[in-house]
């Protein structure tokens, strides 16, 4: 799966540069939750992360859980 849009979609409706961010594992975690959305493609998951706000924090909380959980974790520095 290709994520250009829904890395421009992350942009600009949370203010996050997925860009920077090109592990497998994020792609994977992506994937993961759009089959789990019930979503066919990215154009489809985009649609119901617009129309849906519950669906979109839960997105944003999934995508922005690794991140917060590195920075309280003290093991890692």
């Amino acid at each position: 799966m290709e994520f250009e849009r829904i890395e421009k979609f992350v942009q600009k409706e949370y203010g996050i540069n997925l860009s920077a961010y090109k592990s497998k594992q994020l792609t994977r975690r992506i994937e993961n939750f759009i089959q789990r959305s019930g979503a066919k493609n990215e154009t489809e998951f985009i649609s119901k992360l617009s129309s849906d706000a519950n669906l979109s924090k839960k997105f944003l909380d999934h995508l922005t859980i690794n991140v917060s959980e590195f920075l309280e974790t003290k093991s890692y520095f």
